[in-house]
């Protein structure tokens, strides 16, 4: 049975180490609870944990190897995909001083010290930072799950703010002077600027999309493109349900579609007849619009490759399209999300709701 004792200003557990069949193996304490009610809550865990076999003194570890204890138990729950970018999250973290630091020893400051550290030292953004802790954070919520550690030090560190991407929505005359300065100038960009500004496509499924899933009106969403940490890009599967689906295109675009030599089993290539990299979407898409300004008095906005996508959703709002549909064509998980996202291009949904009452029942 536990016990528990004060020492000094603080209260300790000793408690009794159990072999596989129940037998008391040998004696350990540990310490640095606040209260006496804290140690007898954990005298309880700690047996139970030491019954099961857990290793009750992870804490003791440093966060590099609690980070790869929990790497290891990642292969088969998640895709390849996130497994590399972890890793590669993880190479970022190993020269800092976090990797070396013992568990026992985080605050919660040690969050926020940590991403200041990334940001000072190596020049990365405050999102990047952020992202960079993820094996950090995930593998100390994973070590209190599995009773590695008794409680996560960072449980309630708050992340930095970061201030919001505002989206860059283009105009009917932006997007007209857009396309035709990317028939004159780069027409082979042409089939990537349609899919997502006519059927709302991210750049990461416009990269995916092949040949054999372009149908008679519109293409199929079973496949998507992603950039690995160390900048190669790699296929897989759609995230979710949500965004396997078929998406209808105009008329117009599907003619274009038809027009394309098949030069690669992807439909959007390059002049050179290769599949676009994840990076030249937005940089393409900078240059056509650098090149449109030059005639422009009042210059258009620079979006990146994915407001054209929101850009696509806004016409579609402008058009009385319902949210629901908007929200099925996009690949949203929920209406909620197409209302968050997009809420704010449609101040007008009730009073339209109110005129069509009075028209019907005035």
């Amino acid at each position: 049975m536990a016990s528990v004792e004060k020492r000094g200003k603080t209260w300790s557990v000793r408690y009794w180490v159990k072999d596989a069949l129940g037998n008391n193996v040998s004696q350990k304490r540990k310490g640095g609870f606040a209260t006496k009610s804290d140690a007898m809550a954990a005298a309880k865990t700690l047996e139970e944990a030491t019954a099961r076999g857990v290793d009750i003194h992870g804490d003791q570890l440093t966060c590099g190897e609690l980070m790869e204890r929990w790497f290891l138990s990642k292969p088969g729950t998640v895709e390849k995909t996130t497994l590399t970018k972890y890793s590669g999250y993880m190479d970022r973290l190993r020269s800092r001083p976090i990797y070396s630091t013992r568990v026992a020893n985080l605050t919660e400051d040690s969050l926020r010290a940590v991403i200041n550290d990334l940001v000072e030292s190596t020049g990365v953004s405050v999102r990047s930072a952020i992202d960079y802790t993820e094996p950090l954070r995930f593998s100390l919520k994973w070590a209190a799950r599995k009773k590695l550690i008794m409680a996560n030090p960072i449980e309630d560190a708050p992340l930095p703010k970061v201030q919001k991407r505002q989206q860059v929505i283009l105009s009917e005359t932006d997007i007209n002077d857009l396309v035709n300065t990317c028939k004159a100038r780069n027409p082979a960009f042409l089939t990537p600027l349609y899919l997502a500004l006519y059927g709302g496509l991210c750049r990461e499924e416009v990269a995916g999309l092949k040949w054999d899933k372009v149908i008679a009106n519109g293409v199929v969403i079973q496949e998507a493109v992603t950039a690995t940490f160390d900048g190669k890009q790699m296929a897989k599967g759609t995230k979710t349900d949500h965004r396997t689906r078929t998406v209808t295109l105009p008329k117009f675009v599907m003619d274009h579609l038809r027009s394309q030599e098949h030069t690669s089993e992807y439909v959007s290539v390059s002049r050179t007849g290769q599949p676009y990299g994840l990076s030249a979407y937005s940089h393409t898409l900078a240059k056509l619009i650098a090149y449109a300004n030059k005639s422009r008095l009042v210059p258009m906005p620079v979006p990146s490759y994915h407001d054209l996508r929101h850009t696509h959703a806004a016409m579609l709002i402008a058009m009385g399209i319902q949210p629901k549909v908007i929200s099925e064509r996009l690949g949203h998980a929920s209406i909620q999300i197409t209302m968050d996202t997009y809420g704010y291009l449609m101040p007008g949904l009730q009073e339209q709701v109110a005129d069509a009452l009075d028209a019907k029942w005035a």
